[in-house]
């Protein structure tokens, strides 16, 4: 046998493992074909376990009983009558507990229950004493009870009383049934769930039956009838009463309002809707108002999906093939965009760019003075850094980054081909890059391609500049400054030039916008402008 040594610690639990709330109750048995009792009182004690806020039920044996004695319960959570589990605040004294079909009392309570319920607001009734036993009585008395009195509708049987007499609405309200929708909540039980249903009154006989509506894709078997034709009493009824409710006791029409709650053998059905028919009778026959008959809406509003979070990129591997990893438990390979992939493989933009000084990044002259190639691969919106190889630099050229996917910072959005223009800074890898110039090939591909690249739409920067124009400087100021860059007869101005005022006029234009102004007024010559084209052009 294994012996637990001193110091190994030994784990206390938690501070109410130990406690166990107590309750003495008692339950009546019927006694049938027995000429000493008609009933038995059996005392029963209720134990309620704080850990696990589970139940048991244990009766005291009694010394020759006769009697099965001992557990009538095991202890679990015991669901009470609405289907949630008890709770200590269910047991209270003086009240009947049904569970599983018996009924019992709860007569008393231990003085360590009382004070633990106290102390968190739930007060006790004083305790009630538990009724002797017929049986214990004979014993001690030698007493005969009385017999059983007989039920009403027995009497009646054999009294020749007929409760039911024919009447002629029988046969003019045959076929004539109201149909009412109502809902039923049980989601406070365990696995409960709101489900929708009809109620139909036939008025020939006053006898109801509920049925239930079927949805679509709710995952439930069809069951369509919730309750059998029958009367419908108005309280609620043992199952295991014989007798027959009278026609008081039963659901009338009157009773089937919209907006009433209807118990049926313990279940909360909500009317909130009749058929046309309905409305018509209810109207005609009782005398309903418009107003009573709306309709309630029961909709609830849709949950809205979960959305799903995916954890941090840690920089191993590409963000697709990590999402994968999370997506599914059988990890499976990032799926591509074959459009991009078949028409746009042969498609690479050009920037010639340098590095700029950026936060906590600082530059050496020797990085001032480098440049490099950006491409950036329109397949896969991937990006590579080349360094053109300079003699004598002392930098060894070559690939500077290998072609990979680039991501914003603090964000898991891409750097694609739109966010690249001329002048733009770019945070690739702790390290920023400004693009100075790009290829012909670029700058056409993003021309004949202007609704997918703004920045490159020549009309639109002239509208921008034209309406700068008027609310700076002015048309007169601006032609006169434009005439002061002509050169002598010919005409013509400096690029550097033009692109110069046109930024200095539009703040908001970038250097591509400008360079995109005028690369649409070079006609042949790439170094100068014609003055009146650009006059043209801005409609001065």
């Amino acid at each position: 046998m294994v012996q637990r040594t001193p110091d190994v610690p030994v784990w206390p639990g938690p501070p109410y493992a130990p406690k166990v709330l107590r309750w003495y109750g008692y339950f009546k048995e019927a006694v049938p074909e027995s000429p000493r009792e008609t009933y038995r009182v059996r005392r029963v004690v209720f134990h309620y376990y704080l850990v696990d806020d589970t139940m048991d039920v244990d009766e005291p044996r009694q010394l020759n009983s006769g009697i099965d004695q001992g557990i009538l319960l095991k202890r679990h959570r015991i669901p009470g009558p609405s289907g949630c589990p008890l709770a200590p605040e269910d047991m209270q004294i003086g009240q009947s507990l049904t569970v599983y079909g018996r009924t019992y009392l709860i007569a008393a309570v231990d003085g360590f229950t009382r004070q633990y319920l106290s102390q968190r607001g739930i007060c006790l009734a004083p305790d009630e004493e538990i009724p002797a036993c017929p049986y214990d009585a004979w014993l001690a008395k030698h007493n005969m009870p009385g017999s059983p009195m007989r039920s009403s509708e027995l009497t009646n049987m054999l009294s020749g009383i007929r409760t039911h007499s024919g009447s002629m609405s029988q046969f003019e309200n045959s076929g004539k049934v109201l149909r009412f929708f109502c809902v039923w909540d049980d989601r406070r039980a365990l696995f409960g769930d709101r489900r929708p249903y009809r109620l139909h009154y036939f008025l020939e006989d006053g006898s109801c039956e509920i049925l239930e509506t079927r949805e679509a894709n709710s995952g439930r078997e069809p069951f369509p009838v919730f309750l059998r034709r029958g009367p419908l009493p108005k309280n609620e009824q043992p199952v295991r009463s014989r007798d027959k409710p009278g026609p008081d006791d039963c659901v009338k029409p009157q009773d089937l309002r919209i907006g009433t709650t209807l118990t049926v053998y313990g279940r909360s059905f909500l009317i909130h809707d009749c058929d046309a028919f309905t409305q018509k009778w209810l109207q005609e026959n009782l005398g309903f108002s418009a107003e009573e008959l709306v309709p309630l809406n029961v909709r609830e509003p849709l949950p809205k999906p979960a959305s799903r979070q995916l954890p941090v990129h840690n920089g191993f591997g590409s963000l697709e093939d990590s999402a994968q990893n999370c997506i599914s438990l059988v990890p499976r390979p990032p799926r591509k965009d074959f459009y991009k992939l078949m028409n746009q493989d042969h498609i690479v933009l050009r920037f010639a760019c340098r590095l700029v000084e950026a936060p906590g990044c600082t530059l050496s002259e020797s990085d001032r003075k480098r440049v490099f190639v950006l491409s950036c691969f329109l397949a896969d919106d991937s990006l590579a850094v080349f360094e053109p190889v300079v003699k004598n630099s002392g930098i060894i050229g070559g690939k500077y980054i290998e072609r990979r996917q680039v991501l914003w910072p603090g964000s898991e959005r891409v750097i694609k081909d739109t966010d690249l223009y001329v002048g733009a800074v770019l945070p690739i890898l702790k390290r920023s890059f400004q693009l100075l110039d790009a290829d012909e090939f670029t700058y056409q591909y993003m021309e004949n391609n202007r609704h997918s690249y703004p920045v490159a739409d020549a009309d639109y920067a002239l509208k921008i500049l034209a309406a700068a124009i008027k609310t700076g400087p002015g048309v007169d100021t601006f032609k006169h400054r434009l005439a002061g860059l002509q050169r002598s007869e010919s005409g013509y101005a400096s690029a550097s030039q033009i692109e110069s005022l046109v930024r200095e006029t539009a703040p908001s234009l970038n250097r591509h916008q400008a360079l995109a102004i005028l690369r649409q007024l070079q006609m042949s010559n790439a170094r100068h402008v014609p003055v009146e084209a650009l006059a043209a052009a801005l409609q001065l």
